[in-house]
């Protein structure tokens, strides 16, 4: 055992020097050292089974690092403080199974601690504030847990980049957490991420994640971004109050978003930019600046059992969008139309609750071969169920009750059909304007004005 018990080992803040250094050690213990002034103020090459306890490292000279590991394992840091380091407060390279806990890393130019290639280690119960990545794997850094960290006011809190690969991250407060080019089967789960000036979680080409049960706030970008990430799952998250939008997915296939909480962001509450194939289930989208959910040049999407209430714009949104399924939503109190579709074709549209919107309930224009069948579009501000020059659509077994103006409003439409629809008590029951060919049987429309 080396205990200092607080006495001072200082350098000249000159060169490549080391203030404590193993090579090929094991079974060491350092402790209560206030070590300054060196290139690497502790460095541990090819060592294991050793015990740095209770040091303070600080002020490294040039590119300086705190403690260094390489090549390294089966080491335990604990309650070390290794702040206003050149480089990085903890630096692992290639080192595996090591324990990192209740360490503080604050204010270092770069990283407060960096696995790199890096493997099975844990890190846990640390303060990593103020830097500019609070804690970073890269390089293949797999299998690491990472729990119950502070990493806060950092640019990036927690960043794992290139390949780094079946983490846990779990009960961490982080600015942001962020999983970068082919990042894949992490598990973020119970982390709260708050004010970044960017996004809150992040995934850039990065597959098979699964990020549920945390607690993502006030945000400078989005609160989950998602570009070029495919087969994640988004579940069980709170996503509130974010700049722009509460979640997005940009190019982004078979993703599943489910039984989230997103409400009160900047823009829209969920969007999905030239994304395919993905799952929308069961989410509450609420309070969003503009539309609860929506979709641009996105196909073959799935928006199933979603409650989406008193958004300022639309409820559900499809621009340039093509063959979704929308079925068995809750859409009210939008400050627009409910459902509205610009330029969409061959959507289904089903046995969806489109009451009480300030525009109309559903909305077509310019959008072609649609179902919309079997929806209750009741006591909305003007229309319960718009066509706009769309043609060759199919409504079938929607109530449209109650609404001031139409139940039913055909404009510049042709070729649709309108068959067991029930229009009662609007200004008319079912509307035909500039619209030739359509087929119109088994519609009930009473008591209209």
């Amino acid at each position: 055992m080396f205990d200092c018990q607080g006495h001072i080992i200082d350098g000249d803040n000159n060169g490549y020097d080391y203030g404590i250094y193993l090579s090929g050690k094991q079974n060491n213990t350092i402790k209560n050292c206030v070590i300054t002034d060196f290139w690497m103020e502790i460095r541990l090459d090819a060592s294991s089974n050793n015990k740095l306890i209770g040091n303070t490292v600080v002020n490294s000279t040039g590119h300086g690092f705190g403690v260094y590991l390489t090549n390294s394992s089966n080491n335990t840091l604990t309650n070390n403080s290794m702040n206003s380091h050149n480089q990085c407060g903890i630096y692992l390279l290639n080192s595996s199974s090591n324990t990192i806990i209740s360490n503080t890393v604050n204010s270092n130019d770069v990283f407060g601690i960096r696995l790199y290639g890096s493997s099975s280690n844990t890190i846990i119960n640390n303060v990593a504030n103020s830097n500019p990545y609070g804690i970073y794997l890269d390089y293949s850094s797999d299998n690491n847990t990472i729990a119950n960290n502070n990493a806060n006011s950092s640019w990036y809190g927690i960043y794992l980049d290139y390949s780094s690969n079946n983490n846990l991250l779990t009960n961490n407060k982080a600015s942001s957490i962020s999983l970068c080019y082919s990042s894949n089967n992490n598990i973020l789960t119970d982390n709260t991420v708050s004010s970044s000036k960017h996004n809150g979680i992040k995934l850039d080409y990065s597959d098979n994640n699964t990020i549920t049960n945390n607690n993502v706030s006030s945000n400078g970008d989005d609160g989950i971004d998602l570009d070029y990430s495919d087969n994640n799952t988004i579940a069980n998250n709170n996503v509130s109050s974010s700049k722009y939008n509460g979640i997005t997915l940009d190019y982004s296939d078979n993703n599943t978003i489910t039984n989230n909480n997103v409400s009160s962001n900047g823009d829209d509450g969920i969007d999905l930019d030239y994304s395919y194939n993905n799952n929308i289930t069961s989410n509450t989208v609420t309070l969003s600046e503009y539309n609860g959910i929506t979709l641009d040049y996105s196909d073959n999407n799935t928006i199933i059992n979603n409650n989406v209430s008193s958004n300022g714009d639309d409820g559900i949104d499809l621009d340039y969008s093509y063959n979704n399924n929308i079925t068995s939503n809750t859409v009210i109190l939008s400050e627009y139309n409910g459902i509205n579709l610009d330029y969409s074709d061959n959507n289904t549209i089903i046995n969806n609750n489109v009451s009480s919107n300030g525009d109309d309930g559903i909305d077509l224009d310019y959008s072609n071969n649609n179902t919309i069948s079997g929806n209750t579009a009741n006591d909305n501000a003007y229309e319960g169920i718009f066509l706009d020059d769309s043609h060759n659509n199919t409504l079938m077994g929607n109530t449209a009750n109650n609404n001031p103006d139409d139940g039913i409003f055909l404009d510049s439409s042709s070729n649709n059909t309108l068959t067991f629809n029930t229009a009662n008590n609007n200004s008319y029951g079912i509307q035909l304007y500039i619209s030739s060919n359509n087929t119109l049987t088994f519609n009930t429309a009473n008591n209209n004005d």
